[in-house]
């Protein structure tokens, strides 16, 4: 069963498996695998229960014309649900992209 409340994103989604790392005080840092990005949010599997409406400081992996890029966020998680893979599939928010992460974002979603 889902823990959070009810949130679809508004944007469409696409495919990337990278790695994310995730960070906050209370957590400090752990690496979750993300599945699925797009301009509004990500999907990360996680060894780790992240708290739903906590927010989180994000970095994400991503190779854009064959460089690695480190997108750096701030993410709200909307949903976080145990998974048949033995992990917690987490669906986050994206509140704040540093500002050249959006534009990274932004040509991953329309080349790839």
């Amino acid at each position: 069963m889902a823990i959070g409340y009810d949130y679809k994103r508004s944007s469409s989604r696409k495919s990337l498996q990278t790695r994310v790392l995730i960070s906050s005080e209370r957590l400090g840092q752990i690496e979750a695998k993300a599945t699925d990005l797009s301009t509004t949010g990500l999907c990360v599997y996680s060894d780790n229960k992240l708290q739903v409406q906590q927010i989180y400081r994000l970095a994400i992996e991503m190779q854009i014309r064959g460089r690695i890029r480190m997108i750096n966020a701030l993410a709200e998680v909307v949903v976080c649900s145990y998974s048949r893979t033995g992990c917690f599939k987490v669906g986050m928010r994206f509140l704040e992209v540093d500002g050249g992460g959006e534009s990274a974002m932004a040509e991953y979603l329309e080349n790839w």
